[in-house]
């Protein structure tokens, strides 16, 4: 029996080949922004940078940002966000210089600030949700109240697609009138030019096909979401291992379709002239599904399912944390879609797939802006590690010394789920690792730039032999900044950064722990914390506006 019109959509679809893909969005210039992952300490600094950015009207500038887990929080909602906060200043929080920051100034923010969901208990909130969600959907719900709910971009009673401008959505409901009531989120209109928002990319990582989980080893897949298409750029067999020694190889990637087709059942027919026809899905497919699975830390714990028990005592770890009811089992927390390949031969049948963090794969976000090409990419490594001084970058690294998404690129990962991600030349580590320890050294903002060659990585669809400018600035301790802070400041931060029994109101500042920073709160920071690092990343910037200028300035 045919479907009725309003059964199926009419979406654009971009096809790649075997070897390349041309990305369809258009950008004002090749630059690029990257914010990874880490939970609350990536949002607030995320949000400290972007702060600076906008202060020096360089956002403008910048063709892309590309983000990653805590990243894409901060991104989400920094493009989209429709009420809360009037303009961005007050959305970024004030600039404060740092003689002028004082401990009662810290524990204030106000709650039209994005800093103020980091300080938002998000075990409570998934408490409340426990009973009331499937499992697959608790986390996607619970992030979106906390981060995107008080900005408009999200409402438990009725969900939105999302796309690039009204005109894009006018196009959509125009081929699809079954979707003419429908509520689309687009990107943040500014009233200052200088704002204009940059093209949002959102990473994630495709696990596997729900049947087999889990895993016995992993081969992970890109999986990528933003305001024009969503999906997987490459076209390729993936051998799926299951610890049931169940084994499967099938084909994932081939390109992208628009956002509002996403998550149904496979098409009837391939693609003809650039559209295709598929099932309307069951539900929208709406931020909250984009940055949940680029977020979705249960999901990052993929990597560690090579050890036997491991799964199990990290599902006990999180009971902990977050007080979980004994009768929930917390067996299928990975965010999940129906997916299926494009491609313009032979339809493929859609199965049920897992979809985890994108720090599963990459956690910086810079190689899906290398498949673009992008020539000028600023890399803020939002890391929980802290640079060691006394490690050789003559030699390979060890685990602990440098953010290990970073030293992946250059070969040398911590991660199975790294292996992959080599994009530059071994040789050029010690130089780049080498700068960042000088400028530790002198306690100056840790920051170097370096044009490097790209090397062909044929998993990840990079092409090699151009060269791209990279500005790395890692989150550590600034001597030059501390300096400036009233005592008791001070006296804090060193007292949370003991070689032992750390304590104070900023332990490990700035790297703060992607979970469990403070004792049982998940992710939760106090205010104290969130501002002190978000003020030491807006400095940064503010403080290196020459070389931020040079980089981003116009083509």
């Amino acid at each position: 029996m045919a479907k009725k019109n309003n059964d199926v959509l009419k979406t654009k679809v971009w096809v790649s080949d075997d070897t390349g893909f041309k990305f369809p969005e258009k950008v004002r210039q090749s630059t690029g922004v990257c914010f990874p992952g880490g939970g609350t300490r990536a949002l607030t600094a995320a949000m400290g940078q972007l702060r600076g950015l906008t202060q020096l009207k360089l956002i403008k500038n910048v063709g892309y940002i590309s983000c990653v887990s805590g990243g894409s929080w901060a991104s989400t909602a920094y493009t989209f966000y429709k009420t809360g906060a009037k303009d961005d200043s007050e959305f970024l929080g004030p600039i404060t210089d740092p003689q002028d920051i004082t401990m009662d100034g810290l524990g204030i923010i106000s709650e039209s600030c994005l800093g103020h969901t980091a300080t938002t208990s998000l075990r409570h909130v998934l408490i409340k949700l426990m009973l009331k969600v499937p499992e697959d959907e608790l986390w996607l719900r619970a992030i979106s109240e906390v981060y995107f709910e008080p900005f408009g971009i999200y409402s438990p009673d009725r969900q939105a697609y999302f796309s690039l401008d009204e005109n894009t959505v006018k196009d959509i409901k125009k081929c699809n009138p079954v979707l003419k009531d429908a509520i689309f989120n687009t990107v943040r209109q500014n009233v200052l030019p200088e704002n204009t928002r940059p093209y949002l990319v959102i990473n994630s990582t495709l696990i596997g096909p729900n049947e087999l989980a889990p895993f016995s080893d992993e081969t992970v897949v890109t999986f990528q979401y933003t305001p024009l298409y969503v999906g997987s750029p490459l076209y390729k067999g993936v051998t799926y291992k299951s610890r049931r020694k169940v084994e499967r190889t099938l084909p994932v990637g081939g390109g992208f379709i628009e956002p509002f087709a996403f998550g149904g059942t496979e098409p009837v027919k391939p693609p003809a002239k650039g559209t295709l026809t598929v099932p309307k899905p069951a539900k929208p497919f709406a931020l909250a599904n984009a940055s949940g699975a680029s977020s979705a830390a249960y999901a990052g714990f993929i990597e560690e399912l090579l050890a036997p028990k491991i799964i199990e005592r990290i599902i006990k770890l999180i009971k902990r944390i977050i007080h979980i009811p004994k009768k929930v089992k917390l067996k299928n927390l990975a965010p999940q879609e129906m997916y299926w390949p494009v491609t313009t031969s032979e339809v493929k049948p859609a199965k049920l797939f897992d979809y985890g963090d994108g720090a599963v794969i990459d956690n910086l976000g810079l190689i899906s802006l290398l498949q673009r090409q992008v020539k000028t990419i600023i890399v803020f490594l939002n890391t929980g590690t802290k640079l060691d001084l006394d490690f050789n970058p003559d030699n390979p690294p060890k685990k602990g010394a440098i953010d290990s998404a970073m030293s992946a690129l250059f070969g040398y990962p911590f991660s199975s789920t790294y292996k992959n991600n080599q994009v530059f030349k071994s040789s050029d580590f010690s130089t780049v690792v080498g700068n960042l320890q000088d400028a530790k050294r002198n306690g100056v903002t840790i920051m170097t730039t370096s044009e490097l060659e790209v090397q062909q990585n044929d998993w990840w669809g990079v092409e090699g032999n151009w060269t791209v400018k990279i500005c790395w600035v890692y989150n550590d301790r600034v001597a030059a900044w501390e300096s400036q802070l009233e005592k008791d400041i001070r006296k804090e931060i060193n007292k949370g950064n003991r070689r032992h029994f750390k304590r104070g109101k900023f332990r490990h500042f700035p790297n703060y722990k992607t979970v469990d920073e403070n004792f049982l709160d998940l992710v939760e920071l106090t205010p104290e914390q969130v501002n002190l690092l978000a003020h030491l990343c807006c400095w940064n910037v503010l403080e290196n506006r020459d070389t931020f200028k040079d980089l981003l300035s116009p083509a």
